[in-house]
């Protein structure tokens, strides 16, 4: 008797199972993109750079579409310290000759003090006491640096040490110092119509010029 080998018959899956593996398969499949899908990719791109606009360093995953290099000009110009201090030279700063010329240039320039005792003859030190604060208020509401009103009384002090001066022309003499300190000290110099606006129409701008 011969012996009868008996197979199985492969089990066959249901009709659920069938489903789930072609949703399976389906979610591994790689979609193709629409036009939809790109507009969606700039969108989000070009969102990531205007939050990150401000931002010099980007965030890891994070590439912008283009970002606008500086000129070598702008490089070179930009500040990158606020201030640059000097450094000492043994030449000038020690050796006491250069101290010792700088004393006697000083005294060559030393001001007068009994200037409205000898020198003037209308302007008193109350008169000059009101060319200063006038200064002062012009310096502080144009923002200037303290350099340039210090230089714009000294300016008018060495003046009337050595010059007679009417008191009617002492507001345009301290508006013509105000005028040249700013030239040396300021970045932004004043220009004459501005300083002659403060006067009030007393000092003309052909005046200071």
């Amino acid at each position: 008797m011969e012996n009868l080998r008996i197979t199985s018959a492969p089990p066959t899956l249901s009709l659920y199972q069938q489903q789930q593996s072609q949703q399976q398969q389906q979610q591994h499949r790689p979609r193709r993109a629409t036009k939809s899908d790109f507009g969606l990719r700039q969108s989000s791109s070009a969102s990531l750079l205007s939050t990150n606009s401000n931002n010099s360093k980007l965030v890891l995953g994070q590439i912008p579409l283009s970002r606008k290099r500086q000129s070598t000009e702008e490089r070179l110009n930009s500040a990158q310290w606020p201030s640059v201090l000097p450094l000492a030279d043994r030449t000038i700063h020690r050796d006491n000759r250069c101290l010792d010329s700088m004393f006697k240039a000083q005294s060559a320039l030393f001001l007068n003090g009994n200037c409205f005792l000898s020198v003037q003859t209308d302007v008193t030190a109350h008169h000059r006491h009101q060319a200063v604060e006038w200064l002062f208020d012009v310096c502080k509401e144009e923002r200037c640096e303290a350099d340039v009103f210090l230089l714009a009384v000294s300016l008018v002090d060495r003046f009337l040490s050595v010059h007679p001066i009417d008191r009617h022309n002492l507001q345009a003499l301290a508006g013509v110092c105000l005028f040249v300190s700013s030239k040396v000290k300021a970045p932004q110099p004043l220009n004459a119509q501005r300083v002659a606006y403060y006067t009030d129409g007393a000092v003309r701008v052909d005046q200071i010029l």
